[in-house]
């Protein structure tokens, strides 16, 4: 092979590259085709006679050059092709990007992403759907917080029938057997959910900080001293995890512009609501559940006592992750990116996800329904 065909097939190499990753996070693109006409192309390149190579790559790299440069205006590089390419050929290699997409910082650090419309406080670490399920995206605190709804919203569910079972039977005694032990079964289904649902909302917060400080650490890296990365990181001097208190207060002094203390919650005595009631009452409970011994919290609780706290925790760990986030960015009104923890939102997401089976199983219904002659 001749050096400029070689050059040539280089250079078309590149531009392959940056069209699959373009394509892949574009909207307007066909994915799946592009994609097969890209490999296609790769195994012209590799299995081409040098007499066909020299008579199609000159118009071969003249329409992937154009192609190229007006996938560009949609999101200017910040480095060259070249680069981009590389990059993301490593990429692939190294992970399933299909399933689990690419971070927002590997795409921030390459092009300008304007066009998409992500939100300003992203987190860097934010997984960014490519390929057939671009559009879409997700990170770990955002789907703990969903699936701390819908363990809500099935314990609210639940409580609701025990309701509707007790005002039905409540004269009649004694209850059948069989309704008897049904109806404690459902009190054990509202005592479960709603414990899930306290121990899904305190992985939400431990998730959330988490999250705050690794964003800002992916942001500022090289600006940081040795002893605030481990402080973003959640790290002691002694390679220990630091505690949740020390965590949050730990997170203001670097973040916040003034770098001042506002949220002091390792002091009993400046620690206020809503977390006095974070730790002070559902962090006991929260750890009784997790490992429970005779000394700890009880656990042992009526279907009532259940779905209170369970109301209650939700309100209070909505509240916590708006309290410091706004500690942290005393400008925001709170995540963009998380709906600002709003309760309604997050419960009309629930609602939606829960239907979600149902309107399969009717689609599933309706297509298996004999056709009418």
């Amino acid at each position: 092979m001749s050096q400029r065909i070689s050059e040539e097939v280089k250079q078309i190499e590149v531009f392959l590259e940056y069209l699959e990753l373009m394509v892949a996070i574009l909207p307007n693109f066909d994915y799946q085709t592009t994609k097969r006409s890209v490999e296609q192309t790769r195994q012209f390149l590799k299995a081409g006679t040098k007499l066909e190579l020299a008579q199609r790559l000159p118009e071969l790299k003249d329409l992937l050059e154009r192609q190229a440069k007006s996938l560009m205006k949609d999101c200017p590089p910040k480095k060259s092709i070249e680069h981009i390419a590389h990059e993301f050929s490593l990429l692939k290699n190294k992970e399933d990007i299909i399933n689990t997409g690419v971070a927002y910082a590997f795409l921030n650090g390459l092009m300008d992403l304007k066009k998409f419309n992500w939100y300003t406080d992203t987190p860097y670490h934010y997984r960014i759907s490519v390929g057939p399920l671009k559009g879409g995206g997700g990170i770990e605190e955002e789907f703990l917080l969903k699936d701390a709804f819908i363990l809500y919203k099935k314990a609210e569910t639940n409580f609701a029938l025990l309701e509707t079972l007790r005002k039905e039977f409540n004269h009649q005694v004694p209850l059948d057997k069989t309704v008897n032990n049904n109806i404690t079964d459902i009190k054990y289904e509202v005592a479960n959910y709603s414990r899930l649902s306290i121990l899904t909302f305190y992985s939400f917060i431990e998730c959330f900080i988490n999250s705050i400080g690794f964003d800002f650490l992916y942001r500022n890296e090289q600006n940081l001293s040795a002893n605030e990365t481990l402080i973003l990181k959640g790290l002691k001097k002694n390679g220990g995890y630091m505690n949740l208190k020390h965590r949050i207060e730990g997170l203001q002094t670097i973040i916040r512009p003034d770098k001042q203390l506002v949220l002091n919650v390792t002091d009993d005595q400046q620690r206020n609501e809503p977390f006095v009631s974070f730790f002070d009452q559902f962090e006991a409970l929260r750890n009784a559940s997790v490992h429970y011994s005779p000394i700890k919290h009880s656990i042992w609780l009526s279907p009532q006592e259940w779905i209170q706290k369970s109301r209650s925790f939700c309100d209070v760990a909505l509240q916590v992750g708006l309290e410091i986030w706004k500690a942290c960015y005393p400008g925001s009104d709170g995540p963009l990116y998380m709906g600002k923890l709003d309760k309604t939102k997050q419960l009309q997401l629930a609602n939606r996800r829960l239907a979600a089976a149902s309107e399969l199983h009717k689609t599933i219904t309706k297509e298996n329904e004999p056709k009418n002659l």
